[in-house]
């Protein structure tokens, strides 16, 4: 019958070429738009899973003129609390650890905070800058660089001996990419 239409109508054969002509038309413009920057896609992602880091290998290092030294992990392993006695003014102590992700999702490490500090006056303390921004995935480690928290009792002082002890949280988000 398509042989036979009347004048002005169109085959099935010319119908089916105007649909395929328009279809590689449209994709060649969505590549086109893509491509050229022209077309963006926005929206938001939803992903589930946990974002936990855990802190890890943690010791105290060979101090200078330090008496005792030592460290733990809180129960969530966010957490490290040190006891460091230092034997006389310009005595130092450092502790070590890396942090590991035993989630199932990536994060990255915003800083470490000291909320308190008990005892030992001129004692100033140095918490380690190389995690600060480092996005690990899931299993990734931090421990092929130790991070280092440094104690160090100033110079100036005049006490024999003072102990020191703190906490140090690591503080941490889901990655975003």
């Amino acid at each position: 019958m398509a042989k036979n239409m009347k004048k002005g109508g169109l085959t099935q054969k010319q119908v089916g070429g105007i649909v395929a002509g328009a279809g590689v038309f449209l994709l060649g413009g969505i590549v086109w738009a893509a491509t050229s920057g022209v077309l963006t896609f926005g929206g938001t992602i939803n992903r589930s899973g946990e974002v936990d880091l855990d802190i890890i290998n943690q010791s105290c290092a060979v101090g200078v003129d330090a008496a005792d030294c030592s460290v733990s992990v809180s129960a969530d392993k966010n957490n490290l609390t040190f006891e460091v006695e230092l034997e006389k003014p310009g005595a130092t102590q450092d502790i070590t650890f890396c942090v590991e992700n035993v989630g199932t999702l990536g994060a990255t490490l915003a800083n470490m905070s000291v909320p308190s500090i008990t005892g030992g006056t001129g004692v100033n303390i140095t918490m380690p800058t190389n995690l600060n921004g480092v996005t690990l995935l899931p299993g990734e480690t931090t421990c092929t660089t130790m991070s280092t928290i440094s104690v160090e009792w100033d110079a100036a002082e005049t006490s024999d001996t003072t102990t020191v002890e703190f906490t140090a949280t690591i503080n941490y988000a889901q990655a975003s990419n």
